[in-house]
């Protein structure tokens, strides 16, 4: 009964579709369809069959025109069903890889130095303000981060920005004409605000070498242990994170439909 339903309801968004692109051949076709209906059901003689014709032969025509263009549709999205998948995985691999990657921060910032963080009860609920101003306050550059070759966060945190901002720019090389218009909004903008080479942690090592984004006098007062926290060096915004928490959502709530399970 429910897949009767869904399918029903795939064939009136389809017909609504096809309405709303072709809505003046609809118009004509409607508009000519009652001027005939009207001739063969008033008319006497010559022009009731004239009517009846006409009429039986515009609504066969319009059944065809509209039963082509399903199969033709049908058989465009079957051609393009691969490049969506591909498309599809490359945002998983994007949003998901890089959400995973900032969780791993998160679990390891102020490690052997303080207690561990809460746990965020979801990645949604991760992915905010809230979560990240933590990261900022707990995380110490200097220490090693969770990785190997083993290395500090003031190596690894850009060269794992970078990583994802290729990957980013390779989906809207690529995907410009297969991946749902609204998650290729939402790849543009973390490419270009969350991941901004110009204003992102791509900036750990000049600011470094001037003391983060405070006046060098405030850097110098601060305790050893707080002049390399991460919150000194790196700003991330509110809006920011949410394109990245609207990007994962939608990747979530796609799988099904592109990878056949939750």
């Amino acid at each position: 009964m429910i897949n009767m339903f869904f399918k029903l309801e795939k064939i009136f968004l389809g017909v609504k579709s096809v309405i709303c692109e072709y809505r003046i051949i609809v118009l004509l076709m409607g508009f000519l369809a009652a001027v005939f209906f009207v001739m063969w059901k008033y008319g006497t003689g010559d022009l009731h069959d004239f009517g009846l014709n006409a009429f039986s032969n515009i609504i066969g025509m319009a059944i065809t025109v509209f039963f082509i263009d399903h199969l033709i549709r049908n058989q465009e999205i079957k051609r393009q069903w691969p490049l969506k998948v591909a498309a599809f995985l490359d945002v998983q691999r994007f949003v998901d890889g890089l959400a995973i990657s900032w969780l791993n921060v998160y679990n390891w910032s102020g490690k052997n130095e303080l207690p561990p963080p809460k746990e965020p009860p979801s990645i949604s609920e991760f992915l905010t303000l809230e979560y990240f101003n933590i990261i900022r306050q707990r995380l110490n550059l200097d220490a090693e981060a969770c990785v190997f070759p083993k290395r500090t966060w003031w190596e690894y945190l850009p060269q794992e920005e970078e990583k994802y901002r290729q990957l980013g720019e390779k989906i809207l090389e690529r995907h410009g004409s297969n991946l749902d218009p609204f998650a290729y909004h939402l790849v543009y903008k973390m490419v270009n605000c969350f991941l901004d080479k110009n204003v992102g942690l791509n900036m750990l090592p000049v600011l470094r070498q001037t003391g983060g984004l405070g006046l060098r006098e405030e850097f110098e007062k601060l305790p050893g242990n707080e002049k390399n926290r991460l919150g000194r060096y790196w700003v991330v915004l509110e809006d920011n994170l949410q394109y990245f928490n609207d990007l994962h959502n939608w990747y979530i709530c796609h799988k099904r439909e592109f990878l056949g399970h939750d």
